[in-house]
């Protein structure tokens, strides 16, 4: 750095080090540290006409990037350094800003980089922060602002965020996000923008994970509208129970449509992923994101049982078998089974005793089992489906094989299985013949299996009236005469599937089964859609992403929305909304 007589080191420990050569007696005079990766060229250039303005020493890394330095005013200094007596090199951290957002309403700007924090400055202040908010663990990967409602959303590698209240430069919400390939202890690669902020009449900020994404809904709800993830009826006891993204569960009757009882905080803060009853439909049994599996008195809402959670991933599936047992599967990609017969223990540990363990290459998502058959289906993320024989407790058959071994994870041919659905009174009529007795929904396909036999296929159509669109909802009526299906586009539809795929032979079924009736609920997505009976006539059950659970007769008749002022009785139609928007 021949203008002001000075030499640049750069070292292996991602450092560059600054000796001044300007007297006979050489001595380091800073020590730039903090770099994301070490210099491996170092280049320096000046205006030989002007030595005394700017200069910049540029650096190419070991990550294939170029650095530039700029110097401001070399002649004054290199860095802004306090005066000291001690001869000692002053080192310079070299934070990196990774990430930034503007606010021209605000007059803010908010940076992070290679450490925990996250930076708010002013504008027309430069000099120093005005605000560092600490609170993350691990670097900041993404910052946005949110003007309007006066939010900093910040993102970090262990897949928390935090919403910060810009005012009063405090966090109001921690969030873990759990993407499906998160294992403790290892950091996730993000992309260069892991946060997308859409400003739409629905605004919602994305969050991505390499092939993952999720969505966080912004818009303000009123207190009594909440975001439901899934819903179950109790025939037993005429009552519909739903779980909700707050860890709550509510119990309605479907009657009136009004709330009979309601378990808050059920899991902590941890959002219900599922739900289902024991045969007598006494019990309650919830799990949420978190691996936590509970079982609750579905009368009066006491916790009876903790269930021993096997990971902290998600659980995406429970069934009940037997009056005491459950399997539960999920992100973990393990079966647990738990009894709790002639227990008076409140925790219950888990068997992991099926064999061979785990063999989903990826994170299970759906579960059914068939009683009559004495199997258990499975089916993931790769789009593998696998039987188990409930007995045995091992699997006897792969319907659709993930091609990962052949192909390599990359490329992934089959979409993945979002549920599982037996036609129990096909396969308790049909238990020697190949007919399909299962079905399965991936991407917008609805897919119809046989257990037995060389050919397992038999049959598949698509759903939606729109491309790219995800079946979210399979549910058939006791005699299997009905399949009802509920979608992303928010679309309801009834089918005749009598008739249909019954062949124990090579044909498959091409053609689409008998359409009977189409709707559609709003204009949000179909988180799940359910068929019940109430006396001799059947209802649809549907839960959307716009805040609703809502009950349909099964032509469409919109019944109403639990929880609304207006109450109906089930057994008069002229107590019915009747406001269905055909498709």
């Amino acid at each position: 750095m021949a203008n002001i007589q000075k030499i640049a080191v750069a070292t292996m420990s991602r450092g560059i080090h600054f000796f001044d050569v300007a007297t006979t007696n050489c001595f380091e005079q800073f020590h730039l540290f903090g770099l994301n990766h070490f210099a491996t060229a170092l280049s320096y250039w000046y205006d030989k006409e002007d030595p005394g303005e700017k200069c910049v020493l540029m650096w190419g890394d070991e990550s294939g990037s170029v650095n530039l330095l700029w110097f401001l005013k070399p002649s004054k200094g290199l860095f802004e350094a306090k005066f000291t007596k001690k001869t000692a090199s002053v080192p310079i951290f070299m934070p990196g800003v990774k990430c930034f957002d503007f606010s021209s309403s605000h007059s803010l700007l908010v940076t992070a980089g290679v450490d925990p924090a996250v930076r708010m400055w002013n504008r027309y202040v430069t000099s120093q922060p005005i605000a560092v908010l600490h609170s993350h663990q691990t670097n900041v990967v993404d910052v946005v602002i949110h003007q309007a409602m006066s939010k900093i959303f910040s993102y970090a590698k262990d897949c928390v965020l935090n919403i910060w209240d810009i005012p009063s430069q405090q966090c109001v919400k921690t969030i873990e996000l759990k993407f499906p390939n998160f294992q403790a202890g290892r950091v996730l690669e993000h992309g260069t923008f892991p946060l997308l902020l859409s400003l739409t009449a629905d605004p919602a900020l994305l969050v991505t994970c390499r092939e993952y994404m999720t969505m966080l809904r912004l818009h303000k709800t009123e207190s009594n509208r909440k975001l439901y993830t899934c819903a179950i009826y109790s025939p037993h006891f005429e009552q519909v129970i739903t779980a909700c993204a707050d860890s709550s569960l509510a119990v309605w009757d479907v009657k009136t449509g009004l709330k009979k009882m309601e378990i808050r905080n059920a899991h902590g803060m941890e959002k219900i992923s599922c739900i289902t009853l024991d045969r007598s439909q006494r019990r309650l049994i919830s799990a949420a994101t978190n691996g936590t599996i509970k079982v609750w008195n579905a009368l009066n809402g006491h916790n009876l049982h903790k269930l021993e959670a096997v990971s902290n991933t998600e659980v995406t599936g429970i069934i009940c078998h037997h009056d005491n047992q459950f399997i539960a599967t999920g992100w973990s990609r393990l079966i647990a089974h738990y009894n709790i017969a002639f227990s008076n223990d409140t925790y219950i540990k888990a068997d992991l005793s099926w064999k061979p363990g785990c063999q989903h290459s990826e994170d299970i998502l759906a579960m059914d089992h068939c009683p009559s058959l004495g199997i258990l289906a499975t089916g993931s993320y790769d789009g593998e489906i696998i039987i188990w024989n409930m007995g045995l407790q091992r699997s006897i058959a792969r319907l659709q094989r993930s091609p990962q071994d052949k192909m390599g994870p990359q490329q992934r041919s089959y979409p993945p299985v979002h549920r599982l659905l037996f036609l129990q009174r096909r396969a308790k009529k049909n238990v020697s013949k190949n007919s399909a007795v299962l079905l399965s929904s991936q991407a917008g396909s609805v897919c119809w299996w046989s257990i037995y036999g060389p050919k397992h296929k038999h049959g598949q159509f698509y759903v939606p009236g729109e491309s790219n669109k995800s079946v979210t909802g399979l549910s058939s009526d006791q005699e299997n005469g009905l399949l009802v299906t509920g979608d992303t586009t928010g679309s309801i539809k009834v089918w005749d599937i009598s008739q249909y795929a019954l062949s124990a032979g090579d044909e498959s079924a091409t053609e689409l089964p008998p359409l009977l009736h189409s709707w559609r609920d709003g204009e949000g997505a179909l988180v799940s859609s359910e068929i019940l009976a109430y006396g001799s006539r059947l209802f649809v059950l549907t839960v959307s992403v716009d805040c609703r659970t809502s009950l349909w007769s099964i032509d469409g008749g919109y019944v109403g929305c639990f929880g609304q002022e207006e109450t109906w009785d089930i057994r008069n139609p002229d107590t019915y909304q009747i406001s269905r928007i055909l498709v």
